[in-house]
């Protein structure tokens, strides 16, 4: 998902909570924060000598777990935040949004979107951790270059 998409998706369901699923029945706690959203650009070589450039939108979540119970963030809330950032350094909309969070089930990982639950009162952003790749293998070169 890029970030104008989900930007957009704030902006189209303002009074619903927004929550964040990382594992079958694991969810961000609702006490959560926004606590950076970053601006990232990788510049990389791949194993077959090819370079890479790719902007990502990083958005950290981190939850103070000391039991605070909260009712969870609104989208509104969230949109907030991006317009606040949007307006201190640009957020490029094109770019693939990841979510980066850790707690005693997980290690720190940045997930990709997998998929949006959109029920009612409630957008459930469907977390999913990458894999790692062969770029010259997914781009169909068939010389192993790994």
């Amino acid at each position: 998902m890029n970030t104008l998409t989900f930007k957009n998706l704030l902006s189209e369901n303002p009074n619903k909570v927004l929550a964040f699923r990382y594992a079958e029945n694991l969810e961000v706690p609702s006490d959560y924060h926004i606590t950076e959203v970053k601006n990232v650009i990788i510049e990389s070589i791949d194993c077959g000598a090819n370079s890479h450039q790719e902007r990502q939108t990083v958005v950290q979540l981190w939850s103070p777990r000391d039991g605070e119970s909260r009712h969870g963030m609104s989208a509104n809330k969230a949109k907030s935040i991006f317009d606040k950032v949007d307006t201190i350094i640009p957020i490029n909309d094109s770019a693939e949004i990841l979510f980066e969070y850790g707690d005693k089930h997980v290690s720190t990982t940045q997930f990709k979107v997998a998929q949006v639950e959109n029920s009612e009162g409630k957008l459930i952003i469907e977390l999913v951790a990458p894999i790692t790749a062969c770029k010259p293998r997914l781009a169909g070169a068939t010389a192993a270059c790994c």
